[in-house]
């Protein structure tokens, strides 16, 4: 039988990639096994041969999610079949996507090879002048895009390499599936596909385990998906389905790149997790760090710990705090965020009644203050302002550095640290790089002349708190950027500085761990303010009685500018830190009158976020994955979140959540009702009777009340049961 011939034969010009897998696919209806290149001037026949497979497999991956939600037995079965034929024919024709590779995957993998082939295509049509050509080419990767490939705008060989370590991923996965069913033939397979990954620039080693690569492809992934959403043009001005794959990324693939990662921390990351460069302080099986904490930190923090530990004798306090280090930077994002809420707590000594919980109360506060005032206060060097209480009512004119240091200082604990840099550097203990903690004064010089002239508040993570700005004249402040602001000290501000740690003078701790501050020159130590947690229990225990929040006053808040319909969790996460804070409320406890439902809801977050539990800002706190559900859980609560008004028509009950939003973000707590004392989490009290939810709860010893989590059973504490929901923490009665 005559090979079939395709319409662009017939006009007389090179066919399409589209063509081309059409004319194969008739070609094997009738039998004929044709020999194919896809014209985009770099590949091989095999490399077409495994394409077109791999768009087959794609297919009938598709075929057999619609075979999966058909009801009708028989179109089941016929769809079954259907794409179990075209599955077999494109692993036949050469497809490396293997059976263990799900939907999501397939298509991210084959819309990624799309773009490859539409980088050389164009690069093929520049060389030969045909502008249509490239037209043609920028289409085609703009398509696969929109439809979930990940690969952004970047330069050739970064490309190659993308698609090289998918390859790897590919003959990994693949080569287990093969190993696990004796099957030399596709263990072969895998092999070549993985060395044709790395001749393409693929840097995922023989080293590296699969969970190890597919972490690094994972977080490819959601790099070029960052990308692609902050230019959308990119993908037809439709980036959403580039945001899915990154999404799946970071849920099923282990991708430690977040939805608040800039683009460039998330580059750090990736490139990071290609060199495999060991760290400096002894980590020997050369581990890739995860990304979710900043590296250089807590590298320094570990060769702190290292040294330590390595004096005679051994230290079991750096001992500890190295391995919960470790886990920081190479464990799994939910080991990591552990570790980094435990470090803390492995203390040398109780440091007096309360142990360093109090000092940790108060250095958090500092932090929480010197939040509040970012972008709000202008910078300006005049010697008219000086140190204040900060009164949120009435924001300061301007202030320079220290002006802002002192005064948030002044504002929390009552303490004079000095109205500037000179007199600041000689307050408080100095403390070294690896021993930062929050609430530190971390003080520079700039021209390295010996003489401090700036200074910040240290806040975690490699980022501090600063006013900065070069304004002088107090009756021109209008730009925005000389202003409070938060950076990272691995930041640079250009050749000049290098990376702002580099131009670090002094770090100063005016919040001692034995609950004292040192506040004046040479050694005035006084008692931090009364706050003593209870020895079991981390977090504040606040009581507010509060007047009733009513109609009257949220009736009149402006909501004009939130709570519009959002399609995706990351168009959630974009979203201004109230209106995040008053649909999780909302989403949580949608009534509103004088139920406290809402109230309780709130002072959940509040709880956390003073504990540091799930973050250190409310925004944190409510997006950390897994908590609320009306953010980021169960679908039927999700659209409450995303289309708060919509969903339930209820009003007068999102305008409560947005009052309410507003009173935590103005440092207003204690108007706000709380029935719940300490709780931070809470289930619905019908869940909560062991009588009815015997296999999760259950009370021991008579009064000990436990919970079924993580594979075990919990003690749980401060349990209060308000309206339709059981609130109270984790811990020891």
């Amino acid at each position: 039988m005559p090979k079939a011939t395709t319409g662009a034969q017939v006009l007389e010009r090179e066919p399409t990639k589209e063509e081309m897998i059409a004319e194969w696919k008739r070609s094997m209806d009738e039998g004929v096994d044709p020999f194919i290149v896809i014209p985009n001037g770099w590949d091989t026949p095999e490399d077409a041969r495994r394409k077109a497979g791999n768009e087959m497999i794609w297919e009938a991956k598709k075929i057999r999610a619609q075979a999966d939600a058909e009801k009708n037995a028989i179109e089941k079965q016929r769809l079954k079949d259907k794409a179990d034929d075209l599955a077999a024919s494109g692993r036949k024709r050469g497809g490396v996507i293997s059976r263990e590779i799900d939907q999501e995957l397939a298509r991210n993998i084959v819309a990624n090879e799309r773009i490859l082939d539409a980088r050389m295509a164009w690069l093929d049509a520049q060389k030969k002048g045909d502008e249509a050509g490239k037209k043609q080419a920028e289409q085609d990767a703009r398509e696969a895009r929109k439809m979930g490939g990940t690969i952004p705008n970047c330069d050739t060989e970064e490309m190659k390499r993308m698609v090289g370590n998918q390859m790897i991923l590919s003959a990994k996965i693949l080569w287990a599936e093969a190993h696990k069913e004796h099957d030399p033939a596709n263990k072969e397979k895998a092999e070549k596909l993985a060395a044709k990954g790395r001749a393409m620039g693929g840097t995922i080693t023989l080293q590296d385990d699969l969970a190890d690569a597919q972490r690094m492809v994972a977080n490819e992934m959601i790099w070029g998906a960052k990308q692609i959403w902050a230019d959308p043009k990119q993908a037809n001005g439709d980036a959403n389905q580039a945001v899915a794959s990154a999404a799946y990324a970071r849920e099923h693939m282990s991708g430690t790149i977040t939805i608040d990662h800039s683009i460039e921390e998330a580059e750090r990351v990736v490139v990071d997790n290609r060199s495999h460069t060991p760290s400096k302080y002894g980590n020997s099986k050369g581990r890739a760090w995860n990304g979710v904490f900043n590296k250089a930190e807590w590298e320094n923090h570990a060769q702190f710990f290292y040294d330590t530990d390595r004096k005679a004798g051994g230290d079991k306090w750096a001992n500890d705090n190295l391995f919960l280090a470790e886990l920081i930077l190479y464990g799994s994002p939910k080991e990591a965020e552990w570790a980094k809420n435990n470090i803390n707590k492995i203390t040398k000594s109780s440091g007096g009644k309360g142990g360093q919980g109090n000092a940790d109360y108060w250095r958090n506060k500092i932090v929480e203050e010197a939040k509040y005032w970012v972008g709000k206060i202008p910078y300006c060097r005049d010697t008219k302002i000086s140190t204040m209480v900060l009164d949120k009512e009435k924001w300061p004119p301007y202030m320079d550095c220290s002006d802002f240091t002192s005064s948030v200082y002044k504002t929390i604990l009552d303490i004079e640290i000095g109205q500037t840099t000179r007199d600041q550097k000689d307050r408080g203990v100095e403390k070294t790089y690896a021993e930062l903690t929050q609430g530190d004064l971390i003080l520079f010089d700039w021209d390295h002349d010996d003489v401090p002239d700036h200074v910040g508040i240290y806040i975690s993570d490699g980022d501090f708190i600063h006013e900065v700005g070069n304004n002088t004249n107090s009756g021109n402040l209008s730009n925005t950027k000389e202003n409070v602001k938060i950076e990272n000290l691995n930041d640079s501000w250009g050749p000049k500085y290098g990376a702002l740690k580099n131009n670090i003078y002094k770090i100063i701790r005016i919040i001692q761990d034995n609950n004292n501050v040192i506040n004046i020159r040479k050694n005035g130590e006084k008692p931090l303010p009364g706050y003593e947690p209870q020895q079991d229990q981390a977090v504040q225990k606040v009581e507010s009685e509060g007047r009733n929040i009513t109609d009257e006053d949220y009736n009149g808040v402006n909501d004009s500018t939130l709570g519009k319909k959002v399609e995706t969790t990351a168009e959630l996460a974009n979203l201004e830190e109230k209106d995040i804070l008053a649909r999780t409320i909302f989403g949580e406890c949608c009534s509103g009158e004088e139920d406290f439902g809402q109230e309780s809801v709130a002072w959940t977050i509040i709880n956390r976020k003073m504990s540091g539990a799930h973050g250190s800002t409310y925004k944190e706190v409510v997006l950390a994955r897994g908590q609320y559900a009306a953010v980021t859980g169960a679908a039927s609560d999700t659209g409450l979140a995303r289309d708060p008004l919509k969903s339930s028509g209820n009003l007068s009950a999102w305008k409560k959540a947005v009052y309410i939003a507003g009173l935590m973000l103005d440092g207003k707590t204690n108007e706000i009702p709380n029935r719940i004392g300490s709780g931070m989490y809470f289930r619905t009290s019908r869940w909560f009777e062991p009588a009815l939810n015997p296999n999760y709860v259950r009370i021991v010893n008579g009064n000990q009340y436990q919970l079924y989590a993580d594979k075990k059973w919990n003690n749980i504490k401060d349990i209060q049961t308000f309206g339709d929901n059981t609130y109270f923490n984790y811990g020891t009665k």
